[in-house]
């Protein structure tokens, strides 16, 4: 019998970083293109059939709003990863939540500041009381 409780996949696309090469000066389909291309190259695999993504997550680096553009104005802002059909189930870790309850809001380091215990204890409770059926953990590398 396999575990229901796979291992999430952390996908090693920072979806900001990318969006910052193309998002000034570059037409709509070149700031999507790398979107596009990761979700059709996920469809194909295994890994990615089992759950349609629910299991994979990534770093965005930046809000929310800047992947979710839904004309291809070139005057309109950011790109449409999160609007691409088989992104919508991915998890995404941003620096302020958006409107889909698959992006998660993980502030800058430096926009939490507790003054006392109590402070980190409300935060800590607020967690808690999410409704959230996959957790993720990730810990980045030394620097």
């Amino acid at each position: 019998m396999i575990s229901r409780l796979l291992p999430p996949f952390f996908m090693p696309y920072y979806a900001g970083l990318d969006l910052r090469r193309h998002l000034w000066g570059f037409n709509t389909s070149m700031r999507d293109s790398s979107g596009v291309d990761l979700i059709a190259w996920l469809a194909r695999k295994p890994e990615w059939k089992r759950n349609l993504g629910k299991d994979h997550f990534l770093i965005s680096s930046r809000i929310a709003r800047d992947f979710r553009r839904k004309s291809n104005r070139k005057s309109d802002w950011g790109s449409n990863f999160r609007v691409l059909p088989g992104s919508e189930n991915i998890t995404m870790l941003t620096i302020e939540s958006g409107s889909s309850e698959n992006d998660i809001a993980v502030p800058y380091p430096t926009y939490f500041h507790p003054s006392n215990d109590f402070q980190v204890h409300q935060w800590q409770e607020f967690i808690r009381k999410q409704n959230r059926p996959y957790l993720f953990s990730f810990a980045g590398a030394r620097r």
